[in-house]
């Protein structure tokens, strides 16, 4: 299946080899049809979360905002990257993955949650994430975590975003 900008990219490009009467006729079906389509809507829970994986610079965290916007941040120490995104937005969640938590107490404003990875994100993590709503950050190399951090943060923000939402 076509992604909404594909199809959208497409009919503009009809348009413009029929002219403009074919180019708006092809763009009010592209949007006709976008409006009734299955695609993702993106992930946007009710409070602020963070998604942090152990990476070799330490930790890798995702935060996603109720806007959906998504930011990535890293920190050498658990706490302070905490607290590095917690001074830009309170947050209402932190996911880490098992046994990650057990000395973590964050106050009573802010939920502690386990996220355990499901098999079919360990299958395909980009379209689990996808499908759920989740816009990955970009990976900048030399920031000292891999992809696979950077996709276990991201799922950890992801499950406590839903969760939370």
């Amino acid at each position: 299946m076509q992604g909404w900008r594909d199809q959208l990219e497409a009919a503009v490009a009809r348009g413009r080899a029929d002219g403009d009467a074919a180019l708006r006729a092809a763009l009010e079906d592209a949007l006709a049809r976008l409006s009734t389509s299955d695609e993702v809507v993106a992930l946007t829970p009710t409070v602020a979360v963070l998604g942090l994986e152990r990476c070799a610079a330490g930790w890798v965290g995702v935060a996603i905002r109720p806007t959906g916007r998504t930011t990535l941040h890293v920190g050498a120490d658990l706490l302070g990257l905490i607290e590095q995104v917690q001074d830009q937005e309170e947050l209402g969640a932190v996911g880490l993955r098992p046994g990650e938590s057990a000395q973590l107490h964050l106050g009573p404003t802010v939920v502690v949650l386990e996220v355990a990875r499901d098999p079919a994100f360990v299958a395909d993590p980009r379209s689990w994430l996808a499908a759920a709503g989740m816009t990955v950050p970009a990976m900048y190399s030399g920031l000292g975590f891999e992809e696979g951090d950077l996709l276990d943060a991201c799922l950890s923000a992801c499950v406590a975003a839903q969760r939370c939402s």
